[in-house]
């Protein structure tokens, strides 16, 4: 093998390795390591150390006599035939002074030393001044002796340096993989439980998504109410607004009202006392013939009241005469109380008066003070509109007349109907108009009702707390006990007062109107006796329908003044 062969060999298996190399090092993290830092002494002790075992190599394979001991000790002595290296020469150096603080010298100095330190190739003028010289030297020796033993053996100390600079590099590939694969483990893992929390998160959203939707529904539904809700609260507000201006109103019709709803009870009594004295002109003025010598009947007339009733009032004014005019007077009151409370005849012209009237007949019995002082309003104010609006039924008043003239006829004569049927119209006009003042009043009347039944029978004692005697017979001094013979006119009870309160309380009004007389205890002289009652009745009737006369000639001319 020729010295060209090997050196072209060597040449291109150096540039392979120097490719290799360079591989390596750009693989290698950058940077000056600890293993690469160049230094002179590892430097001379690399190059010596390549050298020699080339130099061994190549003397193993020379051809030479000489031995290895020559070799060596050539080798030692720097000789570059046996590739030995020369020592440098020493050159004598003279000191530079050190250069001052701020010169130009020491910015040089320090602009070398940044380029050192930064890794920089220094310039010529640090080669000169630091160590790289005896570098310089060695290159420019390596330079002279290139010789094909030492760079194949060169080569084969770089080929070692790669091969361990690449199984440093796998062993810290290595730790590298198994540090990758442990985090692969853990990305693996956290995959997992990414999948896991994607798939909790997925149902999540399906819940809230269902929970969105039932929120719009629940949201549609709530403004469809409030919507609704709002136009009922409209319409609330607007009847309130309507309920409050009829409370105004009603408040001022009270304001005004008070005073003309507003009943006396002095009118009241006076219109009773009238209608009383009215009743006993007529019985006095048109029912004057006795009954034991009656013989008119009206056939043609429509019944009256209760036949049996009649029958029996005119068996007693046969049997006792001088009390024939109070009984006729209590007949007609009974009359008068089956029109106002027993509503056998309807003498309002609608039902509106009819209707409050047998309320009021019921009210008047209620022991419940609220259930009045709550109706009693309403009692007047509707009473005030019937005596305005409401008319009266003057055929039903008619009607009442002429049952009355059918059972009292007996007592009169045919001359006197007319007369009967007018007076009777006006006083049943005059009952309306004491009964519509009743009923105007905040308060509630109580009517007593005469019972049909026991009123002969069952005869009270003398009571003047709610009786008044409207006539006693004449009786002697020694006598002090009265009797009740015959009740005339009802008694008037006022629950409560004009004001519409106080309805636990009860005031007589109008007290019962009584007849007595005094029981004659001696056998004899009954016969007289009845003979002088007879006498003092005529004179007192006479004398009642004078001053009814006189009374009813002055109410005439007021009304024509």
């Amino acid at each position: 093998m020729t010295g060209e062969e090997v050196s072209t060999g060597e040449q291109e298996f150096i540039k392979d390795s120097s490719q290799h190399s360079t591989v390596a090092c750009t693989s290698s993290p950058p940077g000056p390591s600890p293993e690469n830092q160049f230094t002179e002494e590892s430097y001379h002790y690399t190059r010596e150390r390549s050298t020699r075992t080339k130099a061994q190599v190549s003397f193993t394979e020379s051809p030479s006599s000489d031995t290895k001991d020559e070799f060596d000790a050539k080798y030692d002595s720097g000789d570059a035939e046996y590739g030995g290296v020369p020592k440098p020469r020493t050159r004598k150096r003279t000191r530079q002074p050190k250069p001052q603080p701020g010169s130009t010298k020491q910015a040089k100095v320090d602009i070398e030393a940044d380029e050192l330190g930064s890794g920089e190739p220094p310039n010529k003028k640090t080669r000169r001044h630091n160590g790289p010289a005896v570098k310089q030297n060695v290159l420019s020796s390596y330079e002279r002796h290139r010789n094909p033993k030492i760079l194949k053996s060169n080569a084969l100390m770089a080929i070692q340096d790669l091969f361990d600079g690449h199984e440093s590099i796998i062993s810290g590939l290595k730790e590298d993989i198994s540090k990758l694969e442990g985090e692969l483990a853990q990305r693996r893992e956290l995959e997992e439980e990414h999948e896991v929390l994607q798939g909790v998160l997925s149902k999540l959203e399906e819940e809230n998504s269902q929970h969105e939707q039932q929120k719009a529904a629940l949201k549609k539904e709530m403004d469809k109410d409030n919507a609704r809700l709002r136009e009922e609260n409209m319409k609330l507000k607007a009847e309130c607004q309507k309920y409050r201006v009829r409370i105004v109103e009603i408040l001022q019709e009270q304001k005004t009202d008070v005073a003309r709803m507003k009943v006396s009870d002095d009118a009241i009594t006076a219109r009773w006392n009238s209608l009383t004295f009215q009743i006993q002109n007529l019985v006095l003025l048109s029912l004057t013939t006795p009954a034991d010598e009656g013989t008119h009947t009206a056939d043609s007339s429509p019944p009256g009241f209760n036949a049996e009733y009649m029958a029996k009032i005119t068996e007693l004014c046969k049997r006792n005469r001088p009390l024939q005019p109070f009984y006729l007077h209590r007949f007609i009151w009974d009359g008068i109380l089956k029109m106002l409370l027993h509503r056998w005849y309807q003498p309002w012209a609608g039902r509106i008066g009819n209707s409050l009237a047998s309320l009021s007949a019921a009210l008047s019995n209620c022991n419940h003070a609220d259930t009045l002082a709550e109706l009693s309003p309403h009692k007047a104010q509707m009473a005030q509109i019937i005596h305005e609006r409401a008319s009266i039924n003057v055929t039903e008043l008619d009607n009442i007349a002429q049952a009355l003239w059918s059972d009292l006829a007996h007592f009169s004569s045919a001359e006197q109907k007319q007369t009967f049927m007018e007076r009777m119209r006006s006083i049943l006009k005059k009952a309306l108009d004491v009964h519509i003042l009743m009923l105007s009043s905040r308060a509630f009347f109580r009517i007593m009702d005469f019972q049909e039944a026991s009123l002969f029978e069952i005869i009270p004692p003398l009571n003047t707390d709610v009786m008044h005697v409207y006539f006693q017979f004449p009786c002697h001094e020694d006598r002090i006990m009265r009797e009740v013979v015959c009740c005339i006119s009802p008694l008037v009870q006022k629950v409560g007062n004009a004001d519409g309160e106080n309805f636990e309380a009860t005031t007589i009004l109008c007290k019962a109107k009584v007849v007595v007389h005094y029981e004659d205890v001696e056998s004899e002289g009954v016969k007289s006796e009845a003979v002088k009652l007879e006498a003092v009745t005529s004179e007192a009737v006479t004398s009642e329908a004078v001053k009814s006369e006189t009374v009813k000639s002055e109410a005439d001319e007021l009304v024509d003044g």
